[in-house]
């Protein structure tokens, strides 16, 4: 008799308990086997597919925070030198620049100036022999960053994590003509026009002369005179030596080298051209690698710069930029930029024809070689390496060291590498370089 099955059993008939069947052991061993094996799969899949997010995720976060700072460094590096009409040495062979800020003059550790500094008024940090940056080498203390000024010598060396130091300087944006003095005036004047402020650099120049000043306060709506562009004019009491207000004096010097104020003439019987002058907000700035605490922010000092060798998922390294003329402190660009080398091209012997250049290796045109040899005056371009990293730490599959996949330096530099001695972990490493021109220092950068 053939075996009947439960379904075709009559409605309410009671079905024999031999006749149910189920999944044996074996059969539901086998199923079990079979759906671990699809889950894993699509685990497997579902992960793979999240690391791969992550690391693309990083690597668009690496290209935007290398591009960003490239731009903003080579843009400082381009006007490295500028000053309006002239180049620094056309204005250096004619005599044509003066200085008016305390900090940028060659002090030693003292910013304060008095009056037995007009002798020194042309002793200042602004200069073609001046080093435009310092090897990570070099560097043990506020004396090997000499040409900086005082303050930035202790700021930067407290702050520094590791890699080069690139100092620029020069004018900074667009600049205003002036119409008639007083010129730097509150509400609608040139000192909004430029965003300038007590203590911010400033450039005033009409092409037969420039000079550098601090701005140094607002005096019954108007910056004093020495902001303002007409010699020997301001409001605080003639008969009160400028010494007794150190708050208030920033310069060297009661006055501008020269009146600036712009009067119209006929060019057609003038015995000499005369120009518009025109003032520029002028930055000088120093670029580093710092150490940041990712939870707060802060810019870590002194030992505490070492966190970011032993802690790394706390605190990351940083760009980090030292503006004189705001506050005098450091602030961080960018996170987790770790490390800078800077080599340099220029022309020994000023034939105009280029001795050395950044990607030679025997030697490397490092800062500290250029020093060595007193080239500063002779240097044309910057090469900017950065060694920029990713946030997480879990996307390579063992720690590896620090570095880039392409090598940045010859085999003979080994030492020099970036990422030479950064401890090794899972992050995503990228290397962007760019090769900067300094605008002064090109055949195309003529007097008008």
């Amino acid at each position: 008799m053939p075996r009947q099955c439960a379904r075709c059993a009559p409605e309410g008939a009671r079905i024999p308990r031999g006749m149910i069947r189920g999944l044996s052991l074996v059969e539901l061993l086998v199923a079990m086997a079979i759906g671990s094996i699809i889950a894993l799969a699509l685990t497997g899949a579902f992960v793979d597919s999240k690391i791969s997010y992550l690391r693309e995720d990083q690597f668009a976060r690496i290209q935007e925070n290398g591009r960003f700072v490239m731009s903003t460094v080579a843009a400082h590096v381009r006007s490295t030198g500028s000053l309006y009409c002239d180049s620094l040495a056309l204005q250096e062979s004619r005599g044509g620049l003066s200085v008016k800020a305390c900090d940028l003059l060659s002090l030693g550790e003292t910013s304060a100036c008095d009056a037995t500094i007009v002798d020194l008024a042309r002793d200042h940090v602004l200069g073609s022999t001046r080093p435009l940056g310092y090897d990570d080498s070099s560097i043990d203390g506020p004396q090997s960053l000499i040409g900086i000024p005082a303050e930035g010598r202790s700021n930067i060396v407290e702050r520094r994590l590791r890699g080069d130091v690139l100092v620029t300087w020069g004018i900074s944006g667009a600049g205003a003509y002036i119409a008639n003095a007083p010129s730097l005036t509150e509400g609608d004047g040139l000192a909004t026009t430029l965003g300038l402020s007590q203590g911010n650099l400033a450039l005033v120049s009409d092409c037969a002369g420039t000079d550098v000043f601090a701005v140094s306060g607002v005096c019954n709506g108007v910056v004093e005179h020495r902001a303002n562009m007409s010699k020997g004019t301001g409001c605080e009491d003639e008969d009160q030596d400028d010494v007794d207000n150190p708050g208030q004096v920033v310069n060297a010097m009661d006055s501008l080298s020269r009146a600036y104020n712009w009067q119209p003439v006929d060019r057609r019987t003038a015995s000499a051209p005369r120009y518009k002058a025109q003032v520029f907000p002028f930055r000088y700035q120093a670029f580093y690698i710092c150490c940041i605490d990712t939870r707060d922010g802060s810019l870590q000092t002194g030992t505490g710069v070492d966190r970011c060798r032993t802690d790394p998922d706390r605190y990351r390294p940083s760009f980090c930029t030292w503006e004189l003329g705001s506050g005098n402190r450091s602030q961080s660009v960018v996170l987790n930029v770790a490390d800078m080398r800077v080599t340099y091209t220029g022309d020994l012997d000023g034939d105009g024809q280029i001795d050395f250049t950044a990607d030679d290796d025997d030697p490397v045109p490092t800062a500290s070689w250029v020093t060595s040899i007193n080239a500063w005056p002779g240097v044309s371009a910057a090469k900017i390496e950065l060694l920029v990293a990713s946030d997480n730490d879990h996307l390579r599959a063992t720690a590896g060291a620090a570095t880039p996949s392409k090598a940045s330096w010859p085999p003979t530099t080994a030492d020099d590498r970036l990422g030479n001695g950064m401890p090794a972990d899972r992050r995503l490493y990228e290397r962007f370089v760019t090769n900067v021109a300094l605008r002064a220092r090109t055949p195309w950068y003529i007097s008008p």
